[in-house]
């Protein structure tokens, strides 16, 4: 868990919740063949296949990040203080 302090309005610090390190998932990458050669017209579908492979990739993993979470305020605190605020302190 990465944290990081904050200064209230009312003066008070708060720890802030940044980032879980357990939201990153692993992904393995998907060796090149070795006689596979870009330039050469033979290997055309081998490396067509590789592209859409790796733009449905970036695509499912902007709509992970656009559908995530959001953080909800907690009952027990005034506000939840926003990641700004923990810049420009």
């Amino acid at each position: 868990v990465f944290t990081g302090q904050v200064t209230k309005a009312n003066g008070k610090k708060q720890a802030l919740r940044i980032f879980f390190a357990t939201s990153v998932t692993v992904r393995r990458h998907i060796s090149v063949r070795g006689a596979a050669n870009p330039f050469d017209p033979e290997w055309t579908a081998y490396f067509k296949v590789r592209r859409a492979r790796k733009r449905k990739d970036a695509y499912c993993d902007k709509l992970r990040l656009a559908n995530r979470p959001r953080p909800q305020p907690r009952a027990d605190r005034d506000e939840t203080p926003s990641l700004e605020a923990v810049v420009e302190a």
